[in-house]
């Protein structure tokens, strides 16, 4: 419905108020009534006509005497909202108003104003009888004009402040509801509710938008449910439906009148048309450059938004912008919380698997070592060397058990360098191909010319690895694998609300078409032993994930029932030049005769002895010690001349690293070779991880064992009778 427009003076609102009073308030009538009645006694008139607002939907009341005559009557009645004169009497030959020809009497009209010159509506009398009117009969009728338009002014200021008050009830409701963390859906719903409520016979939508960028409907309380259906799923779009056409434009979206010819030629404006709406408005919901959402007006008559709807509006937009926020810091810092349940869960279980692993290593490394040496001792065939056999093999499945363990509690002790991704992966490709099968189509998409990253060439292989074998197991009929890899900028916004730093960083991407997998399956596949197949251990995206973790990346899982499963990895790039180092040729076996003296520092003796065994019957002169003073004391007393020491790291008294240093000094020049079981983090205080210096990892097998000794003492050149002394004996 067309309003009365707004003056400098006006309040706010205040015109409409005092024309909804007039037409819609009872008691309002009534008033109008009795001025009616009141006039025409005034002015001895058989017609009094009283019009409210301008044009074709102007609000008209008169009061008509029955002894009238009908056809004056119903010429008087086309009294137009548009008269402007304060008093317009004479005879209608002698009248400027063209709607007083053809109709002789009197007409006494004057405006109905709220202040100074707003004017309403006009009240006018008028009388067949042509007469002229006297000064008081017009002082009455303005009297009564004023009187009226200050019942109407009163009325609509106390609809107004009813108004207010009830529009801030509303939406402190909403706030309550924020504030008590309700859903959003049910904080969307009241909002909706609290827009239809104070706009005038309006609909409302209220969308989201998804994180795919798809628009999500949150509330629409009264809206047809057809027309409702035509907005499900929509993106962001110049000829799109309200809220996406607003949210590509990032800006409001008003068609005024949907039955113009240049209307909007989209479905669903057509079908709001049809339905009976004059216009529709979409207003963005936007922060900081953020699209949140928009929120839709459907409005039965047509035009523009008025400065209420738009304050209206406004309020309503930073209602949906605070509670979407909300929701999104609080969904985040859920995501928080759970990784740091999940932080905090894996660092007990890393805390459990380093605090065995020393003695478990140790046994490993006398069961493996014992096995060795008696399998050499039993012909092939006999039913003692298939037993010594299955000792070895499990053996070596408990000393894969064990590093795999210590790979997820990132315990594990690496050896980093500069790699090119690339490489890694075109390395891994064949190996990879007999491992998915010929039913899994292997795809590789590498870009060219990605800077290295900083990693442990073995496990960085080992994630490639373990990463197709579940990939593998989630196609049992076949499909496609695709590893790409990329270079990627995270900036400071993309990192804001993410674990990730800022930085470049070194994508390796590996996607499956396989079954896929749920929300509750996913949220646990990183943890130690779960697993959804029955013959794995569940170690193994465990340790992919320890592995990126502990080489500073950060991983990133996407998968659904039926559309498979992709894994992003970051690893940060590294600052150093690529370095090709190239890896020894690996014995078959330690059986050739070695020459030298050994001096073995182990604190357990099991260990001690097997080492010291496998040692002497290859052909090297062994002495041992239990701690390191027990050694020096050995040097001193038997004048013993090493070629090399063998020390443990941890030990009672002394550990490895000063009893190196002690040895060093009376015997100059020694080389010195480090074995322990324990973790990377225990293993680093003492500075067995420093570049130069040998580790040698238990458990170990007699050729490993052999094969590190071998090439330490060929590195260091010095045989042991060039040593003639002990220093300081």
């Amino acid at each position: 419905m067309k309003r009365i427009d707004h003056t400098p003076t006006s309040s706010p609102g205040l015109l409409d108020a005092v024309f909804r009073a007039a037409v819609f308030d009872a008691s309002a009538q009534d008033a109008a009534e009795q001025v009616l009645e009141l006039a025409a006694r005034a002015l001895h008139a058989p017609l009094a006509v009283l019009v409210i607002g301008e044009g074709e939907e102007s609000v008209r009341r008169q009061r008509v005497d029955a002894n009238a005559d009908v056809a004056w009557v119903a010429h008087s009645l086309t009294l137009p909202a548009h008269v402007r004169a304060t008093v317009a009497a004479a005879d209608a030959a002698r009248s400027p108003e063209p709607w007083l020809c053809g109709a002789r009497g009197l007409f006494v009209a004057v405006p109905l104003r709220l202040s100074g010159t707003e004017r309403i509506g006009t009240l006018a009398v008028a009388d067949p009888c042509a007469r002229e009117t006297c000064d008081d009969e017009v002082r009455v009728l303005r009297g009564l004009a004023d009187a009226l338009a200050r019942e109407y002014r009163l009325r609509a200021e106390n609809a107004l402040h009813r108004q207010r008050e009830a529009h801030l009830a509303s939406q402190k409701r909403v706030l309550g509801l924020i504030a008590r963390g309700s859903s959003l859906d049910r904080v969307m719903r009241a909002l909706a509710e609290h827009i239809e409520r104070m706009a005038v016979a309006s609909l409302c939508v209220i969308h989201t938008v998804r994180e795919d960028g798809s628009l999500e409907r949150m509330a629409a309380p009264t809206l047809p449910e057809n027309l409702l259906a035509l907005l499900d799923c929509e993106r962001p779009h110049p000829d799109g439906g309200p809220a996406a056409r607003a949210l590509y434009r990032r800006e409001p979206v008003v068609v005024e009148d949907l039955t113009a010819a240049d209307a909007p030629s989209h479905d669903y404006y057509t079908a709001a048309r049809d339905a009976g709406f004059g216009s529709c408005w979409s207003f963005p919901v936007l922060s900081r450059g953020h699209v949140y959402g928009a929120i839709d007006l459907h409005r039965m008559t047509k035009g523009r938004p008025g400065p209420a709807d738009l304050q209206l509006i406004a309020v309503a937009r930073s209602l949906a912008r605070i509670a979407i926020e909300r929701k999104r810091a609080e969904q985040s810092l859920r995501e928080s919380d759970e990784r740091l349940r999940q932080s905090h869960r894996m660092e007990v279980v890393g805390r459990l698997a380093g605090g065995v692993a020393h003695e478990f290593n140790n046994l490993l490394t006398v069961i493996g070592g014992s096995a060795s040496q008696l399998r050499e001792d039993v012909m092939s065939g006999e039913e003692r060397r298939d037993a010594l056999d299955g000792i070895q093999r499990a053996t070596e499945r408990a000393s894969a058990l064990t590093h795999q363990l210590l790979t997820f509690s990132q315990r594990q002790v690496l050896q980093p360098r500069p790699l090119d991704l690339n490489a890694v992966v075109r390395s891994a490709n064949a190996m990879l191909r007999r491992l998915i099968g010929e039913d899994i189509r292997l795809d590789c998409q590498l870009q060219e010319g990605a800077a290295p990253i900083h990693a442990d060439q073995g496990q960085l292989e080992q994630v490639i690895v373990n990463l197709a074998v579940n990939a593998r197991e989630a196609m049992p009929d076949g499909g496609s694998l695709r590893i790409e890899t990329s270079a990627v900028r995270i900036d400071d916004a993309s990192a804001r609300n993410s674990p990730i730093r800022p930085g470049r960083y070194v994508q390796l991407t590996v996607v499956d078409s396989g079954c896929g997998m749920n929300d509750a399956v996913l949220a646990r596949i990183f943890e130690p032993f779960f697993t959804t197949h029955e013959m794995r251990t569940g170690l193994g995206l465990a340790t992919v994930y320890g592995v990126v973790e502990q080489s500073g990346g950060h991983i990133e899982v996407h998968s659904a029932v039926g559309a498979g499963t992709r894994f992003d990895i970051l690893f940060p790039q590294s600052a150093s030049d690529l370095v090709f180092a190239t890896v020894p040729p690996v014995a078959e076996n330690g059986s050739r005769a070695d020459h030298g003296s050994l001096l073995v520092v182990e604190d357990d003796p099991a260990v001690r002895a097997l080492t010291t065994r496998l040692l002497a019957r290859s052909g090297y002169t062994v002495k041992a010690a239990e701690d390191g003073q027990a050694a020096i004391e050995l040097l001193r007393a038997e004048a013993f001349i090493p070629d090399l020491l063998l020390t443990d790291v941890v030990l009672p008294g002394m550990n490895g690293r000063q009893v190196a240093d002690e040895v060093g000094r009376l015997v100059p020049g020694i080389p010195v070779l480090f074995m322990s079981g324990y973790t990377a983090e225990h293993l680093g205080q003492y500075g067995v991880l420093e570049d130069g210096v040998t580790l040698l990892h238990k458990p170990f097998d007699r050729a490993t064992l052999l094969r590190t000794i071998r090439e330490h003492l060929d590195r260091s050149g010095t045989p042991s009778h060039a040593r003639t002394t002990v220093t300081g004996t």
